[in-house]
């Protein structure tokens, strides 16, 4: 095991399919380092049973061999066990007893690492600052999401738990880390049972629960005129959301945190439809939009920075699905009548008020600053108005494709809700245009977006790739 030796056997499930393994790593400096690492069991090979945890390409590695044994013997574990290294070379480890474990139901209880991590703490005098980070870990490694892991030994780092003096960690914060190891409720009443031995405090899962319905903004339906009275899709205030993002976010900083207002928000929006969906119990459904289709537009935080500029917050997984905000959903089809209706009601006029007069919080005022870059081509042809261009970051037609002076010159991105605007009231005021894509620009309707449409279509890159000629 190169230097480690394994303290404990934990098992998840009756059938011991999947292991806890708690590690000594005895070549750190200074105090000795535990880990609780998931192992999976693969097959079973002879009398060997195999395990193989993740690595950080998020695959299988062969790990550690046991001894088939009977169900007691694995509990019990005896003194000594065979355990096979990485490389496939036989080595001995010596494994403290543990206590039997407890089964109720169809799952085991975490009352032996709860004791195990004791004596550890017992014997080696590990403060209650380690013996939190190994209950963070643990937990987020059995929850799956084992990228997790290191936002918790974050959380200790910057000095949330405070050596062997009693910390509580308030409801905000701890809803936050909820939120973020993506847990339920039974993982973190472990996590909490776990991390009170370490003198860390976590508030009870219900009031957690009434601070989330607290905190839950007020919902209102959409409606769509000349289509039906009844509601077609249920939305909140744009600046509500963003407010309330923003003030979470904030409550999640660290209690040394320094930082001067305004402060700058900065953020992504945007929509998309989707059909073909299954109809079940629907309320009603209209002749005119099928109930099989949804618009969907949310936005996504980015970073915050202060009045100097100074980043105070980032989002570390700008590309998770789990940092989504939906802001208002639509069952109706995606095409230019129903997208115009919704931005010009429940979007555009939000985005107005945010960009001219920021928003104001308790402790002072912050700016928004919005980019719209959350859409397939679809939809940014139906935001910009140019259904029929070529192109939707350039001006550039099909025939000047084969332009080779052009192509030598290269095609900036010259497009603009700006100038698509000035374009339409210039030609015609009514809302229709031709689809040719030589006319006008390829401008075929009037632009529903009022911020600029950043949108890397796969086209445009094409057309660079000529420049070298």
């Amino acid at each position: 095991m190169n230097n480690k030796e394994a303290f404990g056997f934990l098992s998840s499930r009756k059938s011991v399919r999947d292991a806890t393994i708690v590690f000594m790593d005895s070549q750190q400096l200074d105090d000795k380092y535990y880990s609780c690492i998931r192992y999976k069991f693969v097959e079973l090979k002879g009398d060997r049973e195999i395990f193989r945890k993740r690595n950080d390409l998020n695959t299988w590695d062969d790990m550690i061999f046991f001894d088939n044994s009977t169900l007691a013997e694995k509990r019990r574990l005896s003194s000594e066990g065979d355990i096979c290294t990485p490389n496939h070379v036989h080595a001995k480890a010596i494994r403290k007893p543990l206590l039997e474990l407890t089964i109720k139901g169809q799952r085991v209880r975490l009352e032996p690492l709860l004791a195990l991590i004791k004596s550890l703490a017992a014997s080696e005098n590990v403060d209650s600052k380690t013996m939190a980070a190994m209950a963070l870990q643990f937990v987020s490694s059995s929850s799956g999401d084992y990228s997790t892991s290191s936002f918790c030994l974050e959380i200790v780092s910057k000095g949330t738990f405070q050596g062997n003096i009693k910390t509580h960690i308030s409801i905000a914060k701890s809803t936050f880390l909820l939120g973020q190891l993506e847990i339920g409720k039974r993982k973190y009443i472990e996590l909490r049972r776990l991390c009170k031995s370490g003198n860390v405090l976590f508030p009870k899962y219900e009031l957690i629960s009434q601070y989330r319905a607290d905190i839950t903004l007020e919902k209102e339906f959409i409606f769509i005129r000349n289509v039906s009275d009844a509601p077609m899709g249920v939305g909140i205030s744009y600046i509500s959301i963003i407010k309330q993002t923003i003030s979470r976010l904030l409550e999640s900083l660290p209690t040394d945190s320094e930082f001067e207002f305004p402060l700058t928000f900065s953020a992504t929006d945007g929509l998309d439809g989707s059909g073909s969906h299954q109809v079940y119990n629907q309320i009603q459904e209209s002749p005119d939009i099928g109930s099989k289709n949804f618009i969907l537009f949310a936005f996504k935080p980015l970073a915050i920075h202060d009045r100097a500029n100074k980043l105070i917050w980032e989002n570390e997984r700008p590309n998770s699905q789990f940092q989504i905000r939906p802001v208002t959903l639509l069952a109706a089809k995606e095409n230019s009548e129903n997208v115009r209706h919704l931005m010009d009601t429940y979007i555009n006029p939000y985005v107005a008020d945010m960009e001219e007069n920021g928003i104001p919080l308790s402790q002072g005022l912050v700016r928004i600053k919005l980019l719209r870059t959350m859409f397939d081509g679809k939809m940014a042809g139906i935001l910009s108005g140019a259904g029929g261009a070529h192109c939707q970051l350039c001006t550039a037609t099909f025939k000047q494709l084969h332009d080779v002076e052009l192509i030598r010159d290269g095609f900036p991105i010259n497009r603009s809700i700006t100038s698509a605007k000035e374009l339409f009231q210039s030609v015609n005021e009514v809302e229709f245009l031709s689809l040719s894509s030589n006319d006008h620009l390829g401008l075929t309707h009037q632009p529903i977006s009022d911020i600029d449409i950043i949108c890397s279509s796969p086209l445009h890159s094409y057309l660079c790739i000529f420049r070298w000629l």
